[in-house]
């Protein structure tokens, strides 16, 4: 198992940014931007989460393709972090609490475009998406996932519905 120091998100010619770098760094600066408006640990949480998917093999073999290849294809990497906050927070206390742990995982499943939560058959889309049946590496990402624990998710959840409230 690699250190997630190793893991990248983001490359631009030389210059390599690891995926705990990148999501802390959105962090911080999701929460400061969000101090204005009172939501600071909601968006904290949404940014910790919202790549946490790049810690798997299929994004690592994805990102470290030549140029010409890179981007040709989209790998699944949103759902990881929805997902986590999911199974962290398993049992929701109440409509206040399933209401703010839903908008934050759309948040996190919707970083790069809207995604639909129903279809106008009425299917539901948002679980599908959490949960989708194509592999996304999901058990290998969180056993990758050494910049964060339960413990901080939970935290700043609570943090996030009092700021709901």
């Amino acid at each position: 198992m690699m250190n997630t120091t190793e893991y990248i998100a983001h490359k631009d010619g030389e210059r390599k940014q690891s995926v705990k770098e990148h999501c802390t760094n959105v962090a911080k600066y999701a929460s400061d931007e969000a101090r204005q408006v009172n939501l600071e640990s909601t968006l904290e949480l949404t940014g910790l989460l919202h790549d946490i998917g790049k810690l798997g093999v299929q994004f690592q073999e994805y990102i470290s393709q030549s140029a010409e290849n890179y981007m040709k294809q989209k790998i699944n990497h949103s759902s990881a972090g929805a997902r986590y906050l999911y199974e962290t927070i398993q049992t929701p206390q109440g409509i206040e609490e399933e209401l703010a742990l839903q908008l934050i995982a759309y948040a996190v499943v919707s970083h790069h475009g809207l995604t639909d939560c129903v279809d106008i058959e009425k299917e539901n889309k948002f679980d599908k998406r959490i949960y989708p049946k194509r592999n996304n590496d999901y058990e290998e990402v969180i056993a990758n996932l050494d910049f964060l624990d339960t413990h901080e998710v939970e935290k700043l959840f609570q943090k996030s519905m009092e700021e709901m409230q």
